[in-house]
């Protein structure tokens, strides 16, 4: 079984062949080569003791390295991400912004105490949550663009109260608690998603060009020809949506 190393492009001392971006480590140079056996010898003396000679090992595992360079910038990655039609929705710095703020959080994950731990299998890693999920990247790139943390909203957004306030307390609870559960499913019902990124799009759009704060009106412009084919994303819980992205705007 092979073991891939994925990386940025690496500095072109380091490799034999500056033109590949895919190689094992016999594309890295003697003195590059002799630092990472130093340094992985390091660590397994620091972890498993002197008392065993670990050499051989560590030779076998070296053999199935293989480094896979990434060539794309920090924007183009957080664009992939999302599945904006038009990426251009936002400035390539907000992009780069958003790839800081993960690398922070995974930073901070992987500076979680796991010494001494055991693991058996691969798949044990995720027991130790120090990696970052799909879901867990779309949540924060949606949320960032929208401006707001979209489920974890707890307040009623300003401009939604117009449409609400003929109705008691307990429909309003009702209709609120509504809206939430149905924006959860369109995100995160993988059949529905698409169709999420879809809606929000095409509201930011409005939004950019046209400075209302009538949901109805923005409502009724920005889907007047769109049929949607999700049965849980109804009139009101677009409505919900459009006025936490105006609060977010603000």
């Amino acid at each position: 079984m092979n073991l891939f190393f994925f990386s940025p492009i690496l500095n072109e001392d380091y490799k034999i062949n500056s033109k590949l971006n895919i190689y094992n480590l016999d594309n890295i140079e003697e003195k590059t080569l002799k630092r990472i056996l130093n340094g992985l010898t390091e660590e397994v003396e620091r972890v498993k003791g002197i008392t065993v000679d670990y050499s051989e090992e560590i030779e076998k595992f070296l053999k199935k390295v293989f480094i896979i360079e990434d060539n794309s910038t920090e924007n183009e990655y957080i664009k992939s991400v999302t599945k904006f039609k038009k990426v251009g929705i936002k400035s390539d710095d907000f992009y780069t912004s958003i790839f800081t703020d993960l690398r922070n959080i995974q930073s901070a994950k992987k500076n979680t105490y796991i010494e001494n731990e055991i693991i058996s299998e691969i798949r044990d890693v995720l027991t130790f949550n120090r990696h970052l999920t799909t879901k867990d990247i779309e949540i924060l790139i949606i949320s960032r663009i929208i401006g707001v943390e979209i489920f974890n909203y707890s307040s009623i957004p300003i401009t939604f109260f117009p449409i609400i306030k003929s109705l008691d307390n307990e429909e309003i609870k009702d209709i609120l608690q509504e809206c939430n559960s149905n924006l959860s499913r369109a995100f995160f019902n993988k059949n529905s998603n698409r169709v999420f990124w879809n809606v929000c799009e095409k509201i930011i759009m409005f939004l950019n060009d046209n400075k209302s704060s009538d949901v109805e009106y923005i409502y009724s412009e920005t889907f007047k020809d769109y049929t949607f084919r999700i049965s849980y994303l109804k009139d009101f819980t677009i409505k919900y949506l459009i006025s936490i992205i105006i609060e977010g705007t603000k």
